[in-house]
């Protein structure tokens, strides 16, 4: 289950959206197991009750209670041994924890790391307030509070990276970087160059996870489905082409994969499409 809310005017140019996820071991089998998709997205978590475990890519790194994460470019999993987890999460801009906190982006791709220790507070207080707070409102309220907290120091990212983030975000992923530099008039070396710094990732490599979010996003879920075609609608010069991308994205092949096996996705990425509706920078 997640709900999702719209983030105060102040942090509007930061924040897309929190939202609130609550899994229960019972829908699952042994374990709780969701499968992400990369998303173009950083996060920041606070997992009030039960805590989760798992692997990005052929990683397994440690997940603090609170984390975190910049972008991420392989597929990952969230696992967990408890009866319940339940989090806040707070899903950023592409630039927006680089604008807000000023983090070295490129040492949170596919890293979840200690917010307490990135920020330099200590949670603990926060987290109890989460778990003792009956009314999800006033949860994502106390959340809230910790980054307007940060919103005047806000630090000034240049204007060209989210102009080139609002046209690949606008064109589905399917506009070649060649063509955003030449729009915005500048080299490609250095449009690369600033990107990386306030997304974390190359653009070319945003471009290509905007551009597969899209894509998966018309999958239906209740019929067979003609990737060929879809490949094609999304600018894959071959099926081949596609066939690695989803492969690296989905862990599997187009016919090895089964989407009804995970329901998070099917709700956050197919149904509600939530980070390809809030991923634009304005």
């Amino acid at each position: 289950m997640h709900t999702a809310y719209p983030p105060p005017e102040a942090l509007l140019p930061f924040v897309s959206f929190f939202y609130e996820v609550k899994w229960e071991r019972k829908d699952y089998g042994e374990k709780i197991e969701e499968f992400v998709l990369p998303s173009g997205m950083g996060f920041m978590v606070f997992q009030y009750s039960g805590s989760i475990y798992g692997s990005i890519g052929d990683k397994k790194p440690f997940v603090p209670k609170c984390y975190t994460i910049g972008q991420q470019i392989n597929t990952y999993t969230l696992t967990s041994d408890d009866d319940i987890v339940a989090l806040i999460g707070v899903a950023f801009k592409p630039a927006g924890l680089r604008k807000l906190f000023g983090f070295n982006m490129s040492t949170l791709v596919d890293t979840p790391l200690s917010t307490e220790s990135l920020l330099n507070v200590n949670l603990t207080e926060l987290l109890h307030q989460l778990e003792r707070t009956t009314d999800p409102r006033e949860r994502i309220s106390r959340v809230e509070k910790l980054l307007l907290n940060r919103v005047k120091g806000a630090y000034k990212t240049s204007p060209m990276v989210d102009l080139g983030v609002e046209m690949m975000c606008e064109s589905y992923g399917c506009i070649q970087v060649r063509e955003v530099t030449d729009k915005l008039n500048v080299s490609m070396r250095y449009f690369q160059k600033k990107f990386k710094e306030v997304v974390g990732i190359p653009p070319s490599t945003f471009n290509r996870i905007v551009r597969f979010n899209n894509l998966f996003s018309e999958i239906d879920m209740n019929a067979q489905n003609d990737y060929a075609s879809l490949g094609t609608l999304y600018n894959y010069y071959d099926f081949s082409h596609f066939y690695k991308d989803f492969k690296k994205y989905c862990g599997h092949t187009p016919n090895e994969f089964h989407i009804e096996r995970f329901k998070f996705i099917q709700e956050v990425f197919v149904r509600d499409s939530l980070f390809i509706k809030n991923a634009q920078t304005y």
